[in-house]
């Protein structure tokens, strides 16, 4: 009698690795963000398969956690990475009109060699930064440069905008498709810029994709703390009444 009752008050136990698999398969679903949390089902599929297995064998808990584990990292696995390729596609392609050369403005002009003279009077896209100053005011002519940087104007390009702006896009990463052309101003030097676009258009940057790294080379931050978010390397609105006090360089990721 007393076995009896010890019986029908016993319970099996949850599989720990039914527990393991619907964990893993929780963060799968975040694949469909980036491919690297595809990872976590190469453990959640096994541990639910194995934990299947228990419960056939064994009698333990946890069949409906195995069952999702498997399912929802399968499913998440396959098609996340997917979704994500042709959605960075989509994105990427959307910062720059159709029919324009993509370039990576960076590589470019890094380069000893005259890479950009193979373009000239093509329609190409480059990625980087508005370096002007006034950006608050409308303009119909920019300066652009790969990183960033003020002080290489050799290394920047002068853009003619189809049409003024009025947008702050100052250091702020920007995508500029136009007409490459000679500078006709360019003379020889530094200190001038040896190309232009022409007819050019600006769109915000969606993708670190042919987006060179920005460097802050000779500013000067004006918090006590430098900040290290890219938007609030320029931001200057909330201390505008505080002396600057570190100047230098320091590279940025883009």
């Amino acid at each position: 009698m007393h076995e009896s009752a010890m019986n029908e008050s016993y319970h099996p136990p949850i599989s720990p690795l039914a527990i393991v698999s619907a964990i893993a398969a929780a963060f799968t679903p975040l694949a469909f963000l980036s491919p690297v949390f595809a990872v976590p089902a190469l453990v959640a599929i096994p541990a639910g398969v194995f934990a299947m297995i228990s419960h056939r064998r064994y009698g333990h808990l946890g069949k409906l956690l195995a069952k999702y584990g498997i399912i929802v990292s399968s499913i998440c696995a396959t098609i996340g990475p997917i979704f994500d390729h042709y959605w960075h596609e989509y994105v990427y392609n959307s910062e720059a009109p159709p029919g324009y050369i993509r370039l990576d403005f960076s590589k470019l002009a890094s380069d000893d060699d005259d890479g950009l003279g193979q373009y000239v009077g093509r329609k190409v896209c480059l990625k980087g930064f508005n370096v002007d100053f006034n950006s608050r005011v409308p303009k119909s002519t920019i300066r652009f440069s790969h990183n960033g940087s003020r002080y290489h104007r050799d290394k920047a390009m002068v853009v003619e905008l189809r049409s003024s702006v009025v947008e702050n896009s100052l250091y702020e990463p920007i995508a500029v498709s136009g007409i490459l052309q000679p500078n006709p101003d360019y003379d020889g030097t530094k200190e001038s810029s040896s190309y232009k676009l022409v007819d050019a258009e600006i769109r915000w940057s969606q993708t670190y994709r042919q987006l060179g790294a920005r460097s802050s080379e000779g500013f000067c931050f004006r918090s006590p703390v430098p900040p290290f978010d890219r938007h609030d390397v320029v931001d200057r609105k909330r201390s505008q009444f505080v002396q600057p006090f570190l100047c230098g360089r320091i590279d940025f990721p883009a």
